[in-house]
């Protein structure tokens, strides 16, 4: 195990915006070498690569109040192959309590592989952090995301970076900068042109880490 710093992307999908009323469906997670731009892979690089994704049911109460209108509407219907299959899996797919135990011991394998030095990075973080962190918490008794490495560390979030490189107030919507244009661009241009997100958890996870690793190539080429 190094003391390399490693990024650990995260998306999740759910049945609406309420941690009281809506239910985590899927999640995805990949690790990502900063230093290769590419998904880590285990046994040396030589083995397959370290990531981690699975769809859960609605447990508990989430069956009682079902979808989120807004929701459906604004992004499931967007796509529609994957809608009808997170519905599918909200009903049949594993356990919560298999799953989020699942990933604990998925990151305890990560740590003693690679690195306890790792850093978090979600897409929109206030949602997709609140709704890790009641999962590992209500099924594996464990810390929530800030936790991972065995001590406080502040996740970060990928609105940021687009607002901060293009030097935009906070107010401003990131997603509708040049910067996020420019970046767009790259990806049309690369192998990962078809993660942009999907509502699929693994590829948008895939996706924040790809296009995170290219910001911090053309941060240090700008000397921001």
């Amino acid at each position: 195990m190094s003391s390399a710093l490693y990024i650990l992307c995260i998306d999740i999908e759910a049945t609406g915006q309420l941690l009281d009323k809506h239910g985590m469906i899927q999640f995805g997670a990949v690790l990502m070498d900063p230093n290769t731009r590419k998904i880590a892979r285990w046994n040396n690089g030589m083995g397959e690569e370290v990531k981690f994704s699975s769809w859960l049911n609605l447990s508990d109460g989430y069956r009682v109040y079902g979808w989120c209108e807004d929701t459906v509407r604004d992004f499931w219907a967007k796509h529609p192959e994957i809608y009808q299959r997170a519905i599918y899996e909200s009903s049949n797919g594993p356990s919560p309590l298999i799953v989020m135990n699942q990933f604990v011991n998925w990151l305890e394998t990560v740590k003693n592989e690679f690195t306890s030095n790792i850093q978090v990075l979600l897409d929109t973080c206030a949602f997709d952090s609140s709704f890790m962190n009641l999962y590992l918490s209500r099924y594996a008794n464990h810390k929530g995301l800030n936790f991972i490495t065995g001590k406080y560390r502040p996740t970060h979030n990928t609105k940021s970076w687009y607002l901060g490189l293009g030097k935009k107030a906070p107010h401003e919507d990131a997603w509708n900068t040049e910067i996020h244009a420019c970046f767009q661009l790259k990806c049309k241009k690369s192998s990962f042109s078809d993660l942009n997100n999907v509502h699929d958890a693994l590829r948008d996870a895939t996706y924040i880490g790809r296009v995170y690793c290219e910001m911090v190539v053309n941060m240090k080429k700008s000397n921001f």
